[in-house]
C-alpha cells in the first residue's frame, strides 16, 4: 500500500505570510490617508482661491464703474473662511508686503520715482486675504490688485491740458496756479 504524502504550509510559513500582508496593508492604508488629506487641503485652497477671485472681480467691476474701495480694512466670514480686504494708497504699502504677497516685482515702488512721483498718491493697492484653519495651522491665499483713482487722474490731466493751452496762447503758466487757487 502506498502512502499518500500531503504537502501543507507550516505554522511558521503562515505567520510570515500574514505578517508580510499586514505590513503591506498598513503601508497602503497610510498612503491612502495621506492622499485623502492632501485632497482635502487642495480642495480648501481651491475654494479659498475662488472666494478671493470673486472678491477681486467685484472690486474690479466697481473700479470700472467708478466705485473705488474705501481706504480701510474690512473683515468678513464666509463658510470656514475669513476674508480680509485692505485698501491703501500705494505710498503706504511696504515693499516687503508686496514681495510677501508673491508679487514678482516686489520693488515696484522704485517705479514711482522721478516723473511718476506726482501720480503716486493716486495709485492704490487692494489686497484680499482669505484664511482658514488647516489643523493647528492657519493657511492663507492672497490676491492683490493695483489701480489708479481715475477721478483725480482726470483732474490732473485736465489741469495739464489747460496749462498746455495757456502756454500755446502765450500766457504765463504760473498764472494758472493762482487762478486755480482762487
Amino acid at each position: 500500500m502506498k502512502r499518500q504524502t500531503e504537502t501543507a504550509f507550516t505554522l511558521l510559513e503562515v505567520l510570515a505570510a500574514v505578517s508580510i500582508l499586514g505590513i503591506w496593508f498598513g503601508v497602503l492604508a497610510s498612503v491612502a490617508i495621506q492622499g485623502l488629506r492632501a485632497e482635502g487641503q487642495s480642495e480648501r485652497r481651491i475654494r479659498a482661491s475662488l472666494v478671493a477671485d470673486r472678491y477681486v472681480t467685484g472690486l474690479e467691476v466697481g473700479i470700472d464703474i467708478g466705485q473705488y474701495p474705501e481706504e480701510a480694512e474690512g473683515e468678513s466670514e464666509e463658510d470656514e473662511f475669513t476674508i480680509l480686504v485692505e485698501s491703501l494708497p500705494i505710498t503706504e504699502v511696504e515693499p516687503s508686503a508686496a514681495a510677501d504677497s508673491g508679487d514678482e516685482n516686489g520693488d515696484f515702488l522704485s517705479l514711482l520715482d522721478g516723473e511718476l512721483a506726482g501720480l503716486a498718491p493716486d495709485l492704490y493697492s487692494t489686497r484680499v486675504s482669505v484664511s482658514w484653519k488647516e489643523g493647528a495651522a492657519e493657511k492663507t491665499v492672497h490676491r492683490t490688485i493695483y489701480y489708479w483713482d481715475n477721478t483725480t487722474l482726470v483732474e490732473i490731466l485736465d489741469k495739464k491740458a489747460a496749462q498746455e493751452r495757456r502756454e500755446e496762447d502765450g500766457l504765463d503758466p504760473a498764472s494758472e496756479s493762482s487762478e486755480d487757487d482762487a
